[in-house]
Order: C-alpha cells, then structure tokens, then sequence
C-alpha cells in the first residue's frame, strides 16, 4: 500500500487531511510500504501563514505506519518553513527501517541513520542535504541516483569504507548521475589531478554495474575513467555537455550491450574533432553491440561524405532536418535499423532552418536505404505543402520498412500522405503500424 501526498493544497490543509484519516485508527495504514511527498513553492508560503507544529503529525505517522520501506520527497522553489522540518522528522524516524530512499529538496539529515538495508538511493546534491547527510556504506547500494552533481563533487561521502585507497560500490547495479548545468565550466576551473578517478584520495570502483546513465558529462568527466567498471556493461547512456570532450571519453568506457550516445552543442572550431571521435564510436563493434545516436543541434547533423558509422543501430535527430539530408545519412549507415527525425522539414524551406551539405538526391536515384531498416517515426513540422522529394522519400522507406512507420504531419499535408500511404500500403503486408497524427508546432532548437 502506497500513500502520496502532492500540492497545490497547503502544507496546513494536507497535514490536517492526513491527520483526520490516521485518527481513523484503520489497520489499513499497518500495510503502508512507500510514501511520497510532493510540493510546490506555494504550499511553503500557505504552512507559514497558518502555522501548523510538525511534530504533531510526525507523531501521527510514528503511531499508524509502522512498515515504511520507501520514501520519497520532492520539493520545488523555497526549502525551509515547518514543511522541511516535518519531513526531515518522517526521514529520521524510518532511516532505520527504508529500503529505498529519494529526496529532491534541501532537508537536514543530521539525525538520520539509514539501515544496512538501504539498497536505493536517490539525491538531489543541495547544500544543507550534503552537509548534513549521514555516512552511508557504498557495499550496501544496488541503485544510486545523483544529480545537480558539481564537476569536481566529493565522493568521499561515500568513503566510511576504504579498502587499499579504494571506494568500492561492490553490490551497485544501476548508476545515473545528472551533472549541474555549469558542471563544465567548473571542470574547466578544476586541476586535472583534482579530475582524475582518486577523487579525495580514493579510486572509484563499479565491479558489477550493468547500467550508466550520465546526463550533462563535463569533458573531464571522472566516469569515464578506464578500468571503474566491469569488462562489460548491459547499457550505457551518456549525454555530452557542450562541446565534444566528454564525447571524446566514451571510448574509455567498457563496452556495452546498448551505447547511446546523446549530442546537445557542437561549435564550429570543433567540427574535425567532432568526426574524429564519431567515426571511432560508431565505425567498429568494440564499443558497443548496439550503438545508438541522439543529435539534438542543427551543427551536428553530420556532412554524409565526412562519417563512416558502418555499426551505427538507431538514430535520433532532434533538430531540423530535411528529407534530402536524411536520405543521404541512410546511404552510409548499412546497419541502421531504427530512425526517428522529430523534425523533419519540407524541402521547400530547406535554405531557412536547415543545413543541406549540398545534397539534392532524389529516392529513386538513392544508392539504397539500410536493408535492416525496421522503425521509422518522422515528424513533419511547419504548415507547408510535401514536395514530390517528400513524398517519394516516404514511400521510398515504406518499401524498406519490416515493422513500423510512424507519420506524423502538418493537417495541411495528412490528406496528401494519406492517400498515397493507403494506395501503397496493399503492396507491402509487412507493415505492422502506420500512424498519420496531427502537426507538432514548431519550436526553438
């Protein structure tokens, strides 16, 4: 049994609901397992104004729910008032008993001692949370989520156990760490000895981790050390901070299962760099068994006479793009077997959003899309009529396509696609799925 409380009712009126119903005294609340608690900046100011004591109400919950194992706090805007207080009560009084802990607000942890059976563990790295937040033994995690991370983040809460300089997470399963947004620039600021993996005089091991997530990696990032991790990985998805360095790095990972690789900025001195370290990723097998790409600005939809991704699996273009570009991608990427261009443009606009690489190709003069093509989603933006391009380059996939094409268009180009989808589709069986939506609109990327 679960129970949730989120705003926008006030801290006040919420607690007082929560008090009535455990007065009830129902054995229900003997099976509470998880509680969540979600608020926003409003509720804070609406406790404050009609002051209410948390200690009555922790007093409530230590009474009726006595089998908590999971609790998970959220808060946005200001973290201080009664609210924190009477959380950071229910956090010291189940520490001892939670299985899986998340807090995403600035709460003291002074009095909290969490259970070796503490196997979950997900923190937003605030100020008063990392000052305060007790010693917990990294032997005992099996899942570990950090975020707004700084650069150069101390990993030495975690260092209670220490066996030769080393900071071992023996029992960690899944990993996900989510860098501050001037994470980078801190790494810039940083000593390279204060960036290497003997972060406060201890080495980072992972010796079983099957899962990585690393979101905004600064270029010296200390996760992509060589030798932390096992000789294999299950998946790994890491997305680049501005600039390629971090993208650089992937190479020192383990190999893995699944590698995504997710592209957020690439500057224009860094073009060379950029093919250089994509050509590595994506050229051979040994990095991963099935890369996959997410591009998420214009600059790096790449020039396709300048790639060589022979192993590439799926694509993800998140920015502009036309169907001339696509096709010539498509011809240099023989192993490709998912694509998905979320905004996909006419031709006819080609020259105001988009970079063409000098390309015109038409589908039927394609030297052949990947044989191994089996889902396609293109989104087309902007209320401009199909050229013929457009459309012969989606009946051209149609043809290559074993599982899956999704269309999403403009309302003024779905009657056009419609009829030429539903005048092909008899000829091709093997379409499992074909979706005509509504338009996206457009936005900034």
């Amino acid at each position: 049994m679960h129970i949730a409380a989120r705003g926008p009712i006030s801290s006040a009126e919420f607690l007082q609901g929560v008090a009535g119903a455990l007065k009830l005294q129902t054995s229900r609340w003997l099976n509470v397992k998880c509680a969540v608690f979600e608020f926003g900046s409003g509720v804070l100011e609406s406790m404050n104004e009609r002051y209410v004591d948390p200690k009555v109400f922790a007093g409530l919950f230590a009474r009726n729910i006595h089998r908590l194992a999971a609790l998970d706090i959220k808060i946005l805007g200001r973290h201080d008032g009664p609210q924190c207080d009477f959380l950071s009560m229910i956090t010291d009084m189940y520490a001892g008993q939670l299985v899986r802990f998340s807090a995403d607000a600035d709460l003291s942890l002074q009095s909290a001692r969490f259970s070796s059976d503490l196997a979950g563990l997900r923190l937003s790295m605030k100020p008063l949370l990392i000052q305060t937040l007790p010693k917990i033994d990294p032997r005992q995690l099996q899942h570990l989520s950090l975020f707004d991370v700084v650069a150069n983040f101390e990993w030495n809460i975690f260092a209670r156990s220490k066996t030769g300089g080393q900071l071992v997470f023996k029992n960690l399963r899944e990993l996900s760490i989510g860098y501050s947004l001037d994470s980078d620039m801190g790494a810039a600021a940083t000593p390279p000895a204060a960036q290497s993996d003997k972060h406060c005089g201890v080495q980072l091991r992972f010796p079983v981790l099957k899962r990585l997530h690393v979101f905004r990696c600064p270029r010296n990032c200390i996760l992509l050390s060589k030798g932390i991790y096992p000789p294999k990985l299950d998946k790994a998805v890491i997305e680049c901070s501005p600039g390629v360095g971090a993208l650089e790095k992937i190479k020192d990972l383990a190999p893995s299962k699944e590698l995504t690789a997710i592209l957020t900025k690439v500057d224009d001195g860094e073009m060379d760099r950029y093919y250089r370290a994509m050509n590595r990723l994506f050229s051979s097998g040994i990095i991963s068994e099935r890369p996959s790409l997410v591009l998420r600005t214009k600059r790096a939809v790449p020039d396709p006479e300048r790639i060589n991704w022979t192993c590439l699996a799926a694509l993800n273009i998140h920015t502009y793009v036309t169907t001339t570009v696509l096709l010539g991608l498509l011809e240099k990427l023989p192993n490709l077997d998912r694509l998905d261009a979320s905004y996909l443009i006419s031709n006819h606009r080609r020259g105001e959003v988009c970079i063409s690489h000098g390309r015109c190709n038409n589908a039927e003069q394609s030297e052949g899309a990947p044989s191994k093509l089996k889902h396609v989603r293109l989104r087309f933006v902007l209320d401009s009529k199909l050229s013929d391009r457009d459309t012969g380059f989606v009946l051209y996939l149609m043809t290559r396509t074993e599982a899956l094409v999704s269309l999403s268009t403009t309302s003024a180009m779905q009657s056009r696609l419609a009829k030429l989808v539903a005048k092909h589709v008899e000829q091709h069986p093997h379409l499992q799925h074909i979706n005509l939506a509504t338009t996206i609109k457009q936005v900034a990327v």
